[in-house]
């Protein structure tokens, strides 16, 4: 009797990709505030008769009194070291020796893999805290496509937010209401090769700076024609002439990111590659207590220019794929308030990782797809799992009332 199936829309590099297991160089095993069990899985664990195995779930394994639904019935306290309890010393879990996988729990089983449910469409992708996830999804020069498969039913997902953009009462007469337009839109964008990608990002700012206007007009209903004449605009050669004109600034660029961003981006590092790589990203651009401003920018310079750009502008295509998977994992843009707030964290999220990126390739007088996988797997590890960190940011750029294009176009050239 054949299965039921399911149609799931996914990028295609997810059909190359699978657990390296204890050869991973960062186990997902460790590392996190927390780890969360579903109801039905915790419920399995009452059958587990395994004496070693029952010891730690029995220890380790409790309700959560705080926010329990089916998806976060109960939390797996971890050890003072941040480790998950049932990790073996062979860097392997002790529920999948023993039990088998459908005993994990359902985040175990699914990472890096996420799961969202739009408009009754299950989307899947992954997040790129996983080192052999950033390999996959990155490192292809061709560019991140999707395709649509069919998977049977008993499929367990992990889902992290379900919504219908056509008949939830609360996205009427919202920019949310067009989700799926405007996240088309800026997928076109960010693959559209005629451009450079820094051009790509700035015509989005410019896309969105015009989107946010017309939402504070409450002119929602011409979302459709705003999409149309950027998309017509792009055509022209007028626009080359107005990307030209857009400044740029690596000594005001290095300044604002450090002055906004220096002190979240250290604050709590408990992963040891990312902090490898900040270590090396300060001492790229040697930094020191009594060293000045002016002096680190300038050095952030002659890493851009001498060793972060040469790398850059052969391996652009890595930088368009991360864009592309955080917009499509992230459910960008969807918004609760301010949609122009969305592409300021999209901005920030390219604009610290190439920062970061500069300080090493100073550090390492070149960079090296190792290099970059390690950076961006221990960034999203670090800062995209913690919000807090991007929209602290975010916050300090609009209390200084540097959340203009202008300031923006900044961070994102050079």
């Amino acid at each position: 009797m054949a299965k039921i199936t399911k149609e799931i829309q996914m990028p295609l590099y997810l059909k190359s990709f699978n657990c390296i297991g204890s050869a991973c160089e960062d186990s997902c095993c460790f590392g996190w505030s927390s780890i969360t069990v579903d109801s039905k899985t915790f419920k399995k664990y009452s059958k587990i008769h395994d004496t070693a195995l029952k010891e730690i779930i029995d220890n380790k394994v409790v309700l959560n009194q705080t926010e329990q639904s089916e998806e976060t019935y109960a939390n797996v306290i971890l050890n003072n070291d941040s480790t998950c309890p049932f990790l073996t010393e062979k860097k392997l879990c002790l529920i999948q020796l023993k039990q088998g996988e459908k005993y994990l729990p359902k985040i175990c089983f699914a990472f890096p893999r996420v799961t969202n449910v739009i408009n009754g469409i299950l989307e899947k992708s992954a997040v790129m805290s996983c080192p052999e996830a950033v390999r996959v999804a990155l490192l292809n020069a061709k560019g991140i496509d999707f395709i649509s498969v069919q998977e049977t039913l008993d499929v367990r997902n992990n889902i992290s937010i379900s919504l219908n953009t056509n008949n939830d009462p609360a996205f009427t007469d919202t920019p949310n209401e067009y989700f799926q337009d405007l996240r088309n839109f800026t997928l076109h964008i960010l693959k559209n090769r005629d451009y450079k990608l820094e051009e790509r990002l700035i015509i989005l700012g410019l896309f969105f700076q015009r989107l946010a206007k017309v939402c504070d007009e409450k002119k929602v209903d011409t979302i459709p024609e705003l999409i149309a004449s950027f998309t017509k605009l792009l055509k022209k050669e007028s626009l080359i002439a107005i990307l030209a004109k857009t400044p740029t600034s690596p000594a005001v660029q290095f300044k604002l990111l450090m002055q906004s961003a220096l002190i979240r981006l250290v604050q709590g590092i408990t992963n040891q590659r990312y902090a490898e790589c900040f270590i090396e990203f300060l001492q790229g651009i040697k930094h020191s207590p009594n060293i000045s401003l002016d002096i680190l920018a300038e050095n952030y310079r002659v890493a851009f220019e001498n060793y972060y750009a040469p790398f850059a502008f052969k391996h652009e295509y890595i930088f368009e794929n991360y864009l592309v998977n955080y917009v499509y994992n992230n459910l960008f843009p969807l918004c609760n308030g301010d949609i122009f707030d969305e592409y300021i964290k999209l901005v920030f999220h390219y604009s610290l990782i190439k920062m970061l990126l500069i300080g090493i390739a100073g550090f390492h007088q070149g960079l090296s797809l190792e290099l970059l996988v390690k950076l961006i797997q221990s960034f999203a590890k670090t800062i995209e799992h913690n919000p807090q960190y991007i929209n602290e940011t975010k916050d300090w750029f609009k209390g200084k009332g540097l959340n203009s294009m202008s300031y923006l176009s900044i961070l994102i050239k050079n």
